[in-house]
């Protein structure tokens, strides 16, 4: 995260559905704008919201993730649902993505890139 968003800072705090959360933020570019939301309990990543794009062609995008459970040792959302809106008509779209399994660290053989 100190890598990607070297200028994250804790801003308030917030509500993801009935969850408290922690809220930082970043600028990564002067174009973007990045908000994460934090569980109180846990600490585990519930939403992030994605602002980019150029002036009267925003991009907008808010990722909300749960079902996590355990995967070698670390909570690993399962659902992903995303609402997002282009910058051009602010024309809704909601996808949700349900993984039923997840590997980390699984050799892929560059020909299938």
């Amino acid at each position: 995260m100190k890598t990607l968003y070297p200028a994250l800072v804790w801003k308030r705090l917030a509500k993801v559905g009935e969850a408290e959360t922690y809220v930082a933020e970043s600028k990564p570019s002067p174009q973007s704008l990045e908000r994460f939301y934090f569980g109180r309990k846990g600490g585990l990543l519930l939403r992030q919201d994605t602002e980019s794009g150029a002036p009267g062609r925003r991009i907008r995008a808010i990722m909300y993730f749960s079902d996590f459970r355990a995967v070698d040792g670390v909570q690993v959302p399962h659902s992903v649902r995303i609402e997002a809106a282009n910058g051009t008509d602010g024309t809704p779209v909601v996808f949700t993505l349900k993984y039923t399994e997840v590997k980390q660290n699984v050799s892929i053989e560059d020909a299938k890139f």
